[in-house]
């Protein structure tokens, strides 16, 4: 029994998804039915959320306490003993998540708000009500899509529960190949469709292939690939076309939103391309994020920083004004100016809302729907210059494919890795970066592929994994950055380290306190290592440094001396072979 939904504004519902159980309850008790579509009747839900709303506001940071949960269970009429509720609100969007059958941990509730949140940025930039939109319902399907796929994905892959890309680990000659196809098609695409297409990249069963980007070519950050994967994975459950293409808002280091256009090409089943190319206008379009993002800040804190930038709100406006041929945003500034003069924080808080709502507006249309327009118009041109670039990549991939499909189900296997540290039974090694360096090395957890009797042991290794991870995140959280837990006849270890770009080990210039309000570990709602970085080196740049983790399984039978010294070896055998481009397997 699931539920979880996203309120603008206090009142306006633009996005709910529940599970048929909890469908069938809200239509018993609420009269709330299901759209032809699959989405919750919008007006009635608000209605019946309302007074949520008002006791959640009254509750105010107790979103996820028993006290919470039972209130939430009450008024859903739920078992509260098996209700778990959590709500989150981020820019000003509340977020209610709802467990009635004890499937889904608080901590699980709370990730799953931030991903969704995440997903939203993703499909709609700076406006989640485009969901709401006359030409919002396919996102809105895709937002109710990625987030299932999400969810089972990470149940189900290690890849989503450690939020860090997986490389094929191949020969380097097949590598140098794909890297080779990626930069001619790039080529091909820019010089047929007068486009800027910055980034081209394969993913085998959602597994990263290769990459190839342009000259100059902005940084994609780690929490961007996770959701390029997502994409990725989605393009080959679902009944696209062999060639699509997707508008998509990626982040820059500071948090500001980027407008990109996403292309997927089907090469072959299990093989995907994907290309990023840039809108028109990027560089007024980020003024425009930063003064939408300026704009909202003022209404969420109304703090000083906001004061401080209000000079570079209005330049921008003035110019907007200009670009549009129209006085109605010169006519609200002189209102905000007047009652910030004045000194009547209601009435500037009213504008600067109103403000807000019109940028919106504006953004939408001069932004999205001209942007659409204009691919639109040069849609011909770029389909005939994708569908020619997937014809060259099915040629060129033709004597690879059936390898590559192989190779991912097995990419590394443990056999090795018993052999030549006897009690190791999984690991986990992640090397994190702000970008797309960021990397996942462990030993393929694969049930589909194996006799009766490795299946029983790959799903004990599964279980045994995902508890660890668990296990090690509040450890993390609670501020342990080298751990060791024995769980019967078996002993999980953690380690976290630093180094800088030359592999030189670094000792951490301050403790590590992680704080209440941090985002779930991870990378995909947010980079929780990015702050992880920033906080124990505040004086060095966070591109710098790289943040490792190992985390393994032992037999518990083993020494602890033995294991510790096991996993120092593993991190340094790790970073050697990775940094050398060596085969893992």
């Amino acid at each position: 029994m699931k539920f979880i939904v996203a309120i603008q504004n206090n009142t306006d519902v633009v996005f709910s998804k529940s599970d048929e159980e909890f469908a069938k309850l809200l239509a018993k008790t609420s009269g709330v039915n299901t759209t032809a579509d699959g989405m919750l009747e919008s007006a009635r839900l608000t209605t019946t959320l309302n007074p949520f709303v008002v006791n959640l506001l009254k509750l105010s940071n107790a979103h996820d306490s028993n006290q919470f949960s039972e209130l939430v269970g009450g008024m859903m009429s739920l078992n509260c003993k098996h209700t778990i509720a959590v709500s989150r609100t981020i820019n000003g969007i509340i977020y209610l998540a709802i467990n009635g059958d004890q499937t889904e941990s608080k901590e699980f509730l709370v990730r799953k708000i931030y991903v969704l949140h995440r997903l939203f940025e993703f499909l709609c930039g700076p406006h989640p009500n485009f969901v709401k939109s006359s030409v919002g319902g396919t996102v809105r399907g895709e937002l109710s899509d990625l987030l299932d796929l999400w969810v089972k994905l990470y149940n189900t892959d290690q890849t989503f529960l450690i939020e860090a890309v997986e490389k094929v680990h191949v020969r380097k000659q097949i590598l140098e190949d794909c890297l080779k196809m990626l930069d001619q098609s790039l080529t091909r695409l820019r010089e047929a469709s007068m486009r800027s297409f910055s980034y081209g990249l394969f993913f085998v069963n959602g597994r990263l292939l290769s990459l190839a980007n342009s000259s100059g070519a902005r940084d994609i950050l780690s929490s961007d690939m996770m959701l390029l994967m997502l994409w990725a994975h989605y393009a080959e459950t679902t009944e696209q076309d062999l060639v699509t293409m997707k508008r998509v808002f990626l982040k820059t280091y500071d948090g500001q939103l980027v407008h990109r256009l996403l292309h997927v090409i089907r090469v072959y089943p299990h093989i995907i391309a994907v290309y990023l190319s840039e809108t028109r206008s990027p560089g007024f379009e980020m003024d425009f994020y930063i003064t939408l993002t300026s704009v909202k800040h003022f209404l969420d804190y109304d703090d000083d920083s906001v004061q401080t930038n209000f000079d570079k709100i209005e330049d921008f406006c003035q110019e907007l004004s200009r670009h549009c041929q129209s006085n109605v945003l010169v006519e609200r500034l002189s209102k905000v100016r007047e009652a910030r003069r004045n000194g009547n924080g209601v009435v500037l808080q009213g504008l600067m809302g109103g403000l807000h709502d019109l940028l919106t507006r504006i953004f939408t249309t001069l932004i999205l729907n001209k942007e659409q327009a204009y691919n639109n118009e040069c849609m011909a041109a770029i389909n005939t210059a994708l569908t020619d670039t997937s014809t060259a990549l099915r040629n060129q991939l033709k004597d690879y494919r059936e390898f590559l499909v192989t190779k991912v189900q097995r990419n590394i296997t443990s056999i090795n890795y018993w052999q030549s540290y006897p009690g190791l039974v999984h690991f986990l090694y992640v090397r994190r970066s702000i970008t797309h360096d960021s990397s996942l090395t462990a030993p393929t957890l694969a049930t589909d592929t194996c006799s009766p009797n490795e299946e029983w042991e790959q799903k004990l290794i599964k279980e045994k994994t995902w508890k660890m991870v668990e296990v090690m995140r509040k450890q993390l959280q609670q501020n342990s950055t080298t751990v060791m837990i024995k769980d019967g006849d078996f002993c999980y270890t953690y380690f976290i380290r630093f180094k800088d770009r030359d592999g030189h080990h670094l000792v951490q210039d301050k403790p590590l306190n992680v704080k209440p309000d941090w985002l779930p570990v991870g990378t995909i709602a947010g980079d929780f290592y990015l702050k992880v970085i920033q906080q124990c080196f505040p004086n060095t740049p966070v591109q710098w440094i790289q943040c490792l983790e190992l985390m393994c399984i032992h037999l518990s039978v083993l020494p602890t001396a033995f294991i510790r010294s096991q996993c120092e070896q593993l991190i340094e055998s790790f970073w050697q072979i990775l940094d050398s481009k060596l085969p893992l397997d």
